[in-house]
C-alpha cells in the first residue's frame, strides 16, 4: 500500500465527467502498479461513490525519455552497453 501512496502524490489531475473519475497521470511509469488488480480492488474500496467509475488516464510527455536515456545522463561517467 505505501507504493500506491507514493504513486499517487505524482499524479498531475482528477476530473470528474458525468459519472466517470479521471485520474490523470504524466506518462505511463506507474500503469503496472495502479493496474494490479489488489491496487484497483483498494482504489474503489477507498471510492465509495457507487455512481461513480474509476478511468486513469496515462499522458504522454512531451520529451519522455527512453530509461537508456536517463541512465545515460544520471551516469555520465559509466559506460552503458548498446
Amino acid at each position: 500500500m505505501h507504493l500506491l501512496s507514493s504513486v499517487f502524490q505524482s499524479l498531475k489531475d482528477v476530473e470528474i465527467d458525468k459519472n466517470m473519475l479521471l485520474i490523470h497521470f504524466d506518462g505511463e511509469n506507474f500503469k503496472e502498479i495502479i493496474e494490479k488488480n489488489d491496487n484497483l480492488l483498494l482504489i474503489n474500496d477507498i471510492i465509495k461513490e457507487e455512481n461513480l467509475k474509476v478511468s486513469f488516464v496515462y499522458d504522454k510527455k512531451v520529451n519522455e525519455k527512453s530509461t537508456e536515456e536517463i541512465l545515460k545522463e544520471k551516469f555520465k561517467n559509466l559506460d552503458i552497453k548498446e
